[in-house]
């Protein structure tokens, strides 16, 4: 027994040493702007109404029996007038938009891209 314990031991000094430093992946990279929603409370089936960016976006959560909620999230992208697609005449705007369909759950802080834009939100079950 007093064999594993000394091997065991340098193991898990030389293990933990290893912990605290970065990966290359991470040095130099500017931080992540994350968009902070906080606590979103939502009704049943209800639409709510939040900004993205100065944009519309639109969140439907429908609870689910084990406390996750299904998701529908639909983003307002804007107004573009460039690149328009065949058989429409150049220069005519084009409004478009972005849907999502997620399982979040409940009461739990989650980070999502949300129109490839992070986004912090915790679900939360209006009570009546």
């Amino acid at each position: 027994m007093k064999k594993l314990i000394i091997p065991a031991l340098a193991g898990s000094i030389l293990l933990l040493s290893g912990c605290g430093k970065s990966s290359p992946a991470t040095k130099g990279r500017a931080p992540v702007q994350v968009t902070d929603w906080g606590v979103v409370e939502v009704a049943a089936s209800t639409p709510k109404h939040l900004k993205l960016e100065g944009k519309d976006c639109t969140l439907t959560a429908t609870p689910l029996a084990n406390g996750n909620f299904a998701v529908y999230i639909e983003s307002d992208l804007g107004v573009t007038d460039r690149n328009s697609p065949a058989g429409v005449p150049a220069g005519t705007p084009i409004h478009t938009t972005q849907t999502q369909n997620m399982i979040v759950p409940g009461n739990v802080e989650c980070i999502c891209d949300i129109g490839h834009k992070p986004v912090r939100f915790t679900l939360k079950l209006k009570t009546s």
